[in-house]
C-alpha cells in the first residue's frame, strides 16, 4: 500500500512570494513599503558609526561644566548651603517634588556641601580628560542634578541644556578614543583609532533631536511675540535694562535693517532648523548659521558658558567625514 503523497508546496520562497504579488499586489505592496521602514528605522538609529563626534561633545561637556562649577568656587555656600540665599525651609516648601533629587537635601552640612562641589570639579574635569569616565560621567550628573534641585532658582538655559546632555552621554560610549582611559589601556598610536559602535549612533540621534527640539520651541515660542513679528525684538533687548549700555545702539539706530534682519533671521534659522538639517545639502549652511547665532549670543548677551554648550550640542550633527576630509561638506555616509 503506498504512501499518501503531502499535500506541500514544493517551489521556493521568491517563487512563493512573486504569487503573492501577483494574486494581491496591495499586500505585497504594503510588505515592501514596511520592509524598507523598518530598515530605514534601523539604519537612523543604529547605523555602525565613529565615535568621534560623541567623543568630542563629551571634551566640552566636560570642558564647559568644570568651568562653570570653577566660576562659583567662592560663593557655592551662599549659593547651596542650608543657610543660604535659599534655605532648606524654603527649598522644602516651595520647590517639593516627589521626582526631584538631590543629595543637599538629607543634610545642611557644609562639609557634605563642600566635598560634592570639589567632587564635581573632579569629575567634570576627568569627563574632559577621558580619565575614568564611566564613574565620572554618572558621578558627574548626580552632582549637577543635586545643585540644581537644590537650588532651581538660580539655573537658567545653561543648567537645563547640561543636564540632559550629560544624562545623554552616561548611555552613550564614551572615553574610548581621545582619552586618558584609551592612552592607558593601549599605547598612545591606537588611542586615537576611531571606535564604531551602533549604540553610539543611537545616543548621537538623541543628542540631535534634543538640538532640533530645542530651536523648533524656541521659535515656537518667539511667534508669540509682537516684536518678533514687527521685526524689533533685537533692538528690545538692546535697549533694556539688562543690556543698556552694552550695544552699540547709536550704529543698529542708523542702520536699523541690520536690527530686522537678525530679528527674523533668528525666527527663520530656529523653523527651518529642525526640518532642513536632516539633509546633507542644507546641513552644512544650518549649522553655520546655529554657530553664528550662539556666538552672538555669547558676545551680546554674555551668556559665554550657554552659547559654547549650544554649539557643542549641534556638533552632533557633523558627519564623521567633515572630522577627517579634506572636502568636509562633499557626498558623505549617513550622519
Amino acid at each position: 500500500m503506498s504512501s499518501a503523497t503531502p499535500l506541500t508546496d514544493t517551489r521556493s520562497l521568491p517563487a512563493i512570494q512573486r504569487a503573492t504579488a501577483r494574486r494581491w499586489p496591495l499586500v505585497a505592496a504594503l510588505r515592501r513599503t514596511w520592509r524598507t521602514m523598518r530598515a530605514s528605522w534601523f539604519h537612523f538609529w543604529f547605523a555602525n558609526q565613529s565615535t568621534r563626534v560623541l567623543e568630542l561633545v563629551r571634551i566640552g561637556v566636560g570642558a564647559l561644566t568644570f568651568l562653570s562649577y570653577l566660576a562659583m568656587r567662592g560663593s557655592y555656600v551662599e549659593l547651596f548651603g542650608a543657610n543660604g540665599w535659599i534655605t532648606d525651609w524654603a527649598i522644602t516648601r516651595w520647590s517639593s517634588h516627589p521626582y526631584h533629587f538631590s543629595v543637599l537635601y538629607d543634610t545642611s552640612s557644609t562639609t557634605v556641601l563642600a566635598a560634592l562641589f570639589v567632587l564635581g570639579l573632579a569629575v567634570s574635569a576627568g569627563l574632559c580628560l577621558g580619565l575614568f569616565t564611566r564613574f565620572c560621567k554618572w558621578a558627574l550628573l548626580i552632582v549637577q542634578i543635586s545643585f540644581v534641585y537644590r537650588n532651581p532658582y538660580i539655573t537658567y538655559g545653561f543648567d537645563n541644556l547640561l543636564s540632559s546632555m550629560l544624562f545623554i552621554l552616561c548611555l552613550a560610549p564614551v572615553g574610548r578614543q581621545w582619552s586618558v582611559d584609551a592612552w592607558l589601556r593601549r599605547n598612545q598610536a591606537t588611542c586615537i583609532r576611531a571606535k564604531y559602535s551602533r549604540w553610539g549612533c543611537a545616543c548621537r540621534r538623541l543628542l540631535q533631536i534634543q538640538m532640533v527640539l530645542v530651536f523648533f520651541f524656541a521659535g515656537c515660542h518667539k511667534l508669540r511675540g509682537e516684536t518678533w513679528w514687527s521685526g524689533d525684538a533685537f533692538w528690545a533687548m538692546s535697549v533694556s535694562l539688562t543690556y543698556f549700555g552694552e550695544m552699540p545702539l547709536g550704529f543698529f539706530a542708523r542702520h536699523y535693517w541690520l536690527v530686522n534682519a537678525v530679528t527674523y533671521g533668528t525666527v527663520l534659522l530656529e523653523l527651518a532648523y529642525p526640518f532642513l538639517i536632516w539633509d546633507r545639502r542644507t546641513r552644512p549652511y544650518l549649522l553655520t548659521g546655529a554657530v553664528a547665532l550662539h556666538l552672538g549670543i555669547g558676545l551680546l548677551m554674555h551668556l559665554y558658558l550657554f552659547s559654547l554648550l549650544s554649539i557643542f550640542g549641534h556638533l552632533a550633527f557633523l558627519y564623521d567625514d567633515w572630522l577627517i576630509s579634506r572636502r568636509p561638506f562633499g557626498k558623505t555616509a549617513n550622519g
